[in-house]
């Protein structure tokens, strides 16, 4: 039973007795929403330790970049449910070495483009100047100018762990 403000979650209980010869039904209600959202809570957080565990095994074993960004978009991709991800590799002078990426597929080739002119989408941006975790409820007004926008998707996040590019 959501509601327009919020979304809850409801246990019915319907028990029957009879009293004086004649049926009757008792109904409750139980709320169950903090239950539901604690539990879709540890199901994402299962889906990260997953995924961050995969890419590890994969950093590990993997010794060609290229695969190994491939793989590792795929895996995030799978494992934790994202709609897409993508990862590009920047060399010494901040130019795009290398690119993979999974779920974006034909909006991935413009955005490649563009990476390589040394033309990064907002979320890339602000995470090489913030050199963490970026997250983006979306679409954005501010993804304007990102290939990838015109996928819709309903979530996005970027991420840095590298060094800002110098371009």
């Amino acid at each position: 039973c959501h509601s327009t403000r919020e979304k809850r979650w409801f246990r019915g209980n319907v028990s029957l007795f009879l009293s004086g010869g004649a049926p009757y039904v008792v109904t409750a209600h139980e709320n169950i929403t903090e239950r539901k959202m604690a539990r879709q809570r540890e199901i994402y957080v299962g889906s990260v330790l997953r995924g961050v565990r995969n890419v590890d095994k994969l950093i590990a074993r993997e010794d060609n970049p290229a695969k190994l960004i491939q793989k590792a978009c795929e895996t995030l991709k799978n494992a934790m449910s994202y709609h897409s991800a993508w990862i590009a590799l920047f060399d010494e002078s901040g130019t795009v070495s290398t690119s993979a990426q999974a779920g974006i597929d034909a909006f991935f080739e413009p955005l490649d483009r563009m990476l390589r002119k040394g033309l990064l989408p907002y979320c890339a941006k602000k995470a090489m100047v913030e050199k963490s975790v970026v997250s983006l409820a979306g679409p954005s007004t501010l993804c304007g100018d990102c290939p990838v926008d015109k996928a819709r998707h309903s979530e996005r996040a970027a991420w840095n762990t590298g060094k800002t590019p110098t371009a």
